[in-house]
């Protein structure tokens, strides 16, 4: 595991904006950015297990257990 790969900021190019709810704005990091800072970390010995999803709204919020 590389320590520092995981702690490092992601930079402002990697950091996306949406709409939420109440006319606020929200930062994000796009689901293959995480990904692949994962597969860099850890060499590609990693997985998430999903334990629970649930809707809200337009929104899908999950519960996971990440294991390396």
């Amino acid at each position: 595991m590389n320590r520092q790969i995981l702690e490092t900021p992601f930079s402002s190019d990697q950091i996306k904006q949406r709409s939420g709810s109440f006319g606020k704005v929200l930062d994000y990091v796009e689901g293959h950015t995480v990904i692949q800072r994962l597969n860099d970390a850890f060499d590609g010995h990693w997985s998430l297990e999903i334990i629970s999803h649930d809707l809200m709204d337009d929104e899908v919020v999950v519960q996971g257990k990440l294991s390396a």
